[in-house]
């Protein structure tokens, strides 16, 4: 084998004649092709006189060789000529266990009544994973007895057996083999008098975590069990384990159990009642059982809401584990009968999906053994569901590859990563770059993609150019995108036409990312998620610096998009509109009346110098009915907004929770310091701290809060400030809050009016009115606007209010133009305080001056309302009857009623001139 350099046009021999495994003939006329770094020899003759024209049959060759680029090795792929008579009999109940990359195969019964002629085998295979050819393993030692349904793991080198069904019945013996050394010696693990023992068990699961076996469930004589035990390789002794935290799983067998690091999982599985599809966790370290639930369940204490469809229930199925976060189910069988569909649990964003995949499906069994090997799920045996449906084939599913990332990123490229590969950066430690708008897959097969660091400790460096982005798109087949140690460099400076991620419809996965300089000119700077249906975004232990977008969200915008957040900090993150890193809203399709749904989850994260503009929330907008947020442990500094909210703005109905998160330094121009909920949006605020923020504006140093609901509990605001309006800690419009606490204790909270809580004007309060009106005559009076808590509201010096005259019909009041107000009846408020000189002119119905009779047409009856500039709302006394003077006294001294406008009956208008 030769390799040309195509720059330096230099050839170099790179394998020789007779090199090791090397093709055993010369020949020519093979069939040959290159693909993914590797080139495949196949058949020809090995005459060396053949032509295409003169071909001998006898020479013909039909043996396949594999060429590895990148090492220069061969490798044959010809299936061995005995390989049928060396492949395990038909059966049900082994085991396979995956051990550096070899499969190994123990057990198994005909599938005949236990104890009662069944065939049980103690056959040791080994399996080829490349190549899926059989061949008996050579042990020493004393062999386990023969037996099927008994538990097996990996634990490093060993394979590690307990119990099952033989013979005798059931068994409660314990063996491991190593399978690391050079001649693998079976090795029976002695029962420690005195001490614990799991007891004859069959159909029980057992799993490898963290230095331990762990077994679980499985049927014990006529009983269903679902105790969990330890056995620590150290000490060789089993154990009870008594979870601190949550509730077991039910008792169960033939279930699945399958361990990830320190967490095992536990799947289905049958009772007394038959098949089950729960789905439970138990965290090795912490001792805490997790149910992983949906609908009512899932919230319940000891339990996480997880999404996707869940498997049907199902028992005797495959499970096994695919790379850090995948756990695979495959068939099984309940009620119905077998099945052979494949499900996934995506054990990062907390979903089950159900996979598509390429090529022909096994026939659907239960009773197989699985396992995985590589990046390749192997399934071997079970049964269709009767004896004579016995099997003994064997199936492999190619997972995800490992694929360098191109030299030229080009959209050709990525539509042809299928299925799950995961792109590496920076294998030869050069920058990777994206320049173009790429979209995934196409829509002949489903796929999704992972791009990762080099390794699991050092991160993949990614430099965004120009418009370069990628979306995965449910229309396109894409079911998900997922980034894990990335860092993301966004070089150019000004706005890209795409934030450098999209999801439509599909799952989007952000772990330990990193994100720097990215501008968008739509919505999300680096990450825009939106179209509903299984439209999701995960981000855990990641990091958004000086990221913004031209519109909604400067890192992260969601519209019909469940959002989950860990872990993550979002610093100098800007959005020209809102949402300074996170936005979120409803999503409404083109011609569909309904709109979707936005659930948004923030915890253990941080929010620092984020700024928004026109829409407000510096950290986070919300904006829709249909948008929901629990945001929890929290902490939002020195955030901005140019409007309302300085960390947290929602409208629309949204809804908020929140609990122990601290707003510190946050604020905004208008109204809401730290926070904004306006527009029918509900609120609770539990445990939580203001401090320092300031609203330059209406009001409301830490909350503003405008129709809408807000519930505090246990919270504390402290040193913050409307300086300008009212409200240090809470302004208020329409529905007055429920608190469980005094807000501001003590706390150094100033504003213009109400140090602590303030509102909207409520009332007019008139003063200084004299104990006498003479008519015509100028009297004084001052009008104190209120709030709710009888505050002045003296940041008003802009309304004006009007002294007018009322009469009454059908004991309503209106405004009578025949009452007369002179003088300085409009009045402009200087710091929530407007000031008037006015003088009223009754209408008379009769007057008598020389007998000291005056007679008014209607009683008198002032009012002073006006326009409140800040809410545009009405604003008036109550209807005042004045104590107008009568008689002789009608006038002060030296004054003359006189009447301006008289009628034939002696009244009109009229007042006292001097």
């Amino acid at each position: 084998v030769h390799q040309l350099d195509p720059r330096l046009m230099i050839w170099t021999l790179v394998a020789p004649n007779g090199a090791v495994n090397a093709p055993s003939l010369p020949r020519g006329l093979f069939n040959f092709a290159v693909g993914l770094g590797k080139l495949y020899v196949h058949g020809g003759s090995a005459d060396t006189a053949a032509s295409v024209v003169n071909i001998d049959p006898s020479f013909a060759l039909k043996d396949l060789y594999e060429f590895d680029i990148a090492t220069s090795s061969w490798i044959s792929l010809t299936p061995s000529t005995n390989a049928a008579e060396l492949a395990p009999s038909a059966r049900i109940g082994s085991s396979m266990t995956a051990i550096n990359g070899s499969l190994f195969l123990f057990g198994g019964s005909d599938g005949g009544v236990m104890g009662n002629g069944t065939v049980y085998s103690r056959e040791f295979y080994q399996l080829d994973s490349r190549l899926l050819s059989w061949t008996l393993a050579h042990t020493v030692g004393i062999e386990p007895a023969a037996r099927a349904q008994h538990a097996a793991t990996a634990a490093g080198t060993r394979i590690m057996i307990y119990g099952g069904s033989g013979v005798a019945g059931p068994l409660d013996d314990f063996w491991s083999i190593d399978v690391g050394v050079a001649q693998p010696q079976w090795f029976q693990i002695p029962r420690s008098t005195g001490l614990t023992w799991p007891g004859p068990r069959v159909n029980s699961r057992a799993a490898y975590s963290s230095g331990a076996v762990y077994l679980f469930g499985g049927l014990g004589g006529n009983q269903v069990l679902s105790d969990l035990l330890c056995f620590n390789l150290s000490t060789s002794n089993w154990f009870n384990v008594t979870a601190y935290y949550g509730t077991p799983p039910i008792a169960r067998a033939s279930h699945g159990m399958v361990a990830l690091g320190a967490v095992l999982y536990i799947f289905g599985g049958e009772d007394e009642k038959g098949p089950l599809n729960d789905l439970y966790s138990f965290h090795c370290e912490t001792q805490a059982w997790i149910q992983l639930a949906q609908g009512n369940i899932c919230s319940a204490a000891g339990s996480v809401c997880i999404g996707g469809s869940f498997p049907l229930a199902r028992y005797g199925m495959g499970m096994a584990t695919l790379g850090s976060h995948r756990v695979l189910v495959f068939g099984g069988a309940n009620t119905s009968g077998a099945m052979n569909d494949l499900f996934e649990f995506n054990t990062l964003s907390l979903e089950w999906t159900a996979l598509s995949v390429s090529g022909t499906l096994p026939t659907p069994r239960t009773g197989m053994a699985t396992a995985v090997a590589g990046q390749r799920l192997h399934v071997f045996g079970g049964t269709g569901g009767t004896i004579s449906g016995m099997l003994n084939d064997v199936w492999a599913l190619d997972g995800p590859a490992d694929v360098a990332w191109p030299d030229n990123a080009a959209a050709g490229l990525f539509v042809s990563v299928f299925d799950w590969d995961t792109l590496l950066l920076n294998i030869d430690r050069s920058l990777e770059r994206i320049s173009d708008q790429l979209l995934l897959c196409t829509r002949l097969f489903p796929c999704s993609m992972r791009i990762t660091g080099p390794s699991s400790v050092e991160a993949g460096t990614m430099a965004r150019l120009g418009n370069g982005s990628l979306k995965c798109s449910s229309t396109l087949g894409c079911t998900s995108l997922e980034l894990v140690n990335v860092k993301i460099l966004c070089v150019d400076y000004g706005p890209a036409q795409f934030p450098p991620f999209e999801a439509e419809g599909t799952l989007i996965i952000l772990s330990n990312v990193v994100a720097h300089g990215c501008w968008s000119a739509t919505d999300g700077g680096v990450v825009r998620c939106f179209g509903g249906g299984d439209a999701a975004m995960r981000v855990s232990n990641s990091s958004f610096k000086e990221t913004r977008s031209s519109a909604f969200g400067g890192a992260l915008a969601a519209f019909a998009c469940d959002v989950q957040v860990q872990g993550v900090t979002f610093e100098s993150c800007r959005a020209d509109e809102g949402g300074g890193g996170l936005a979120a809203a409803g999503f409404s399709c083109y011609g569909d009346q309904k709109t979707l749904e936005s659930e948004v989850s923030i915890s253990e994260s941080r929010f620092i110098e984020c700024a928004a503009g026109s829409s407000g929330g510096g950290g986070v907008y919300l904006d829709s009915s249909q948008v929901s947020l629990a945001l929890s442990f929290t902490a939002f500094a020195y955030c901005s907004s140019n409007a309302s909210g300085g960390a947290v703005a929602a409208s629309s109905g949204s809804a908020v929770t929140t609990l122990n998160v601290s707003f510190f330094g946050n604020s905004a121009l208008k109204k809401g310091g730290a926070c904004s909920f306006i527009d029918s949006t509900t609120a609770t605020i539990s445990n939580a701290t203001f401090t320092n923020n300031t609203a330059v504006g209406l009001g409301g140093g830490s909350i503003y809060v405008d129709k809408s609901s807000l519930v505090l509990n246990s919270v504390h605001c402290q040193s913050n400030k409307a300086p300008s309006g009212g409200g240090g800690a809470l302004y208020w419009e329409s529905v007055q809050p429920k608190m469980s606490n005094d807000l501001c204790y003590g706390r150094g909270n100033l504003a213009k009016y109400g140090d602590c809580l303030a509102t909207s004007y409520v009332t007019l309060i008139p003063s200084e009115i004299p104990s006498i009106l003479y008519p015509g005559v100028l009297f004084k009076m001052s009008l104190m606007k209120k709030d709710f808590y009888h505050q002045t509201i003296t940041s008003d010096s802009e309304s004006t209010v009007q002294t007018v005259g009322l009469s009454s019909s059908g004991g309503e009041y209106k405004v009578d133009s025949e009452v007369s107000v002179s003088g300085s009846s409009i009045a402009i408020f200087s710091q929530g305080v407007a000031s008037m000189a006015a003088a009223v002119k009754p209408k008379y119905s009769f007057v008598d001056a020389q007998n000291g009779v005056t007679d008014l047409a209607a009683p008198l009856v002032l009012m002073v309302t006006g326009t409140d500039v800040e809410t545009g709302r009405v604003m008036q006394t109550d209807p005042y009857i004045p104590p107008l003077a009568t008689g002789f006294n009608v006038c002060p001294r030296g004054y003359t009623l006189s009447l301006e406008t008289a009628d034939a009956n002696g009244g009109g208008g009229g007042g006292c001139f001097f």
